[in-house]
């Protein structure tokens, strides 16, 4: 994804992968080669389809598919493609999920199709064991983490500016990388910078929970610094 700052970060404070806003990424990796056909939903709501086609022998190693283009609106706006569209992807066939506009209540179904039957192979409501979250934060604060069925969670704090001045290259930071293990959060504690990237591998399967506990809680830690 291009790294340009999107002013519609600054609309959610809070999001999960079990409907996702602009806040996270999902990241999914494709096992076996073929054609699938993709659902993206908002609530209850069908937007739009997709047809995937998975082929190691293709250039391209991932698909990015930004669900506010299958916005009708969305697309009015920009200008976008509207109808079902379709993606190529190769090599290790990873597949990016996010959002560039201020869309809440995000989920992607995927199925696979061969010559006897489809079935569904994926679904962003519940994480695969693989799959990689990656949250980008625009606001201070401090936050929780938290996987929805094993109760493991862990602390994310977000820094503030001290002395009203953030470090040159904001947003440029190297992200910050954990691991979910059926043991927990590893690191279980996190502290960061504004639109640093925080990526999360998934090791068991689920769904993870972003919360918002204290707004103002980073903001008093960088001033006591």
């Amino acid at each position: 994804m291009k790294n340009v700052l999107n002013p519609a970060l600054f609309t959610h404070r809070e999001g999960t992968t079990e409907g996702f806003n602009n806040l996270c990424t999902i990241i999914h990796q494709l096992r076996d080669e073929g054609i699938y056909s993709g659902e993206i939903q908002r609530g209850k709501n069908l937007i739009g389809n997709f047809t995937l086609c998975f082929d190691k022998k293709f250039p391209t190693h991932e698909v990015h598919i930004d669900a506010a283009k299958f916005d009708p609106l969305f697309n009015k706006e920009s200008c976008g493609q509207s109808g079902e569209q379709t993606f190529e992807v190769g090599g290790q066939g990873y597949l990016v999920l996010y959002t560039s506009g201020s869309h809440a209540d995000l989920r992607v179904k995927l199925y696979r199709r061969d010559e006897k039957k489809v079935e569904r192979s994926y679904d962003t409501a519940n994480l695969s064991t693989g799959d990689m979250v990656v949250f980008r934060l625009a606001r201070p604060g401090s936050y929780r983490v938290q996987h929805t069925t094993e109760k493991h969670g862990m602390t994310l704090a977000v820094r503030s500016a001290g002395e009203r001045k953030y470090p040159s290259g904001l947003g440029k930071f190297p992200p910050i990388n954990v691991k979910l293990t059926p043991r927990g959060f590893d690191p279980a504690q996190v502290e960061q910078w504004p639109f640093q990237a925080l990526i999360i591998q998934i090791e068991i399967p689920g769904a993870l929970r972003l919360e918002l506990r204290d707004e103002k809680a980073a903001s008093k830690k960088a001033k006591r610094r």
